[in-house]
């Protein structure tokens, strides 16, 4: 039953993280934790994030946007090694309170901003972005799509920003998953789970690019904010209710 239930919230959670682009960790945190312990989620979750993200990064692989990826990968992959090195050291209820509300803002601000000109951004500030997004994801499972508003400042088209976010959380969750292995080896059970929500994942993926050819940019832009403020929100809860 348990396997069944990780397949199906995998699955909700990498469509949302499609229309919306980003938010699987977000949604899967708190659903999974309702059937495997709270300690098992971040291992599980790197997994399952793995496996959707290889076919995610297949199915998209000639929207990936590779000016962006080259400052995303990087930053990427030293944020993610350090975030796991550190997360049991650090406070995790109050970071994540400073993440819901960088997040909560963001989206606010995104959605009322919706009709006017968005200034442009440099894709140099993907390596910084990146870099901190990933360690706060090391740390608390998962740092919410931190790099949305970014994204849309620099103006990336809904698919390659999909595409592009496809491959920074593919080398995440693949580096998050071999550096939790290396700290506290994965149990056959926890990789079975992790693999099993990954293939949920897969479906998800697979019903989410067909939906997503059939909103406008307006409406993906206008989810994109949405999510960010359920995710901040989340977190906020998660973050008082453990301080």
């Amino acid at each position: 039953m348990t396997y069944l239930a990780l397949f199906f919230v995998g699955c909700g959670a990498w469509l949302l993280s499609i229309l919306a682009a980003g938010g699987a960790g977000v949604v899967f945190i708190p659903i999974s934790g309702l059937f495997i312990p709270i300690s098992q989620v971040p291992p599980v979750l790197s997994i399952a994030g793995a496996v959707a993200g290889i076919h995610r990064a297949f199915i998209y692989r000639n929207e990936i946007n590779w000016r962006v990826a080259q400052w995303l990968i990087p930053g990427t992959l030293f944020g993610a090694v350090l975030g796991v090195c550190v997360f049991s050291m650090l406070p995790e209820d109050w970071l994540m309170i400073c993440v819901g509300l960088f997040l909560l803002r963001s989206g606010i601000r995104g959605l009322r901003r919706k009709n006017e000109e968005v200034a442009g951004s440099n894709v140099a500030l993907f390596l910084p972005a990146s870099f901190i997004s990933s360690a706060i994801s090391g740390v608390v499972g998962a740092s919410g799509p931190m790099l949305n508003s970014l994204y849309i400042s620099c103006r990336i088209p809904k698919n390659q920003i999909i595409a592009t976010k496809a491959v920074g959380i593919l080398f995440l969750q693949l580096t998050k998953a071999l550096s939790y292995g290396a700290i506290t080896p994965a149990s056959l059970q926890i990789v079975g789970l992790g693999v099993i929500a990954g293939i949920g994942g897969m479906l998800g993926n697979y019903i989410g690019k067909r939906l997503l050819n059939k909103i406008g940019d307006g409406v993906f832009e206008c989810l994109i904010n949405i999510l960010l403020i359920f995710s901040g929100v989340s977190l906020l809860w998660d973050g008082f209710k453990y301080a």
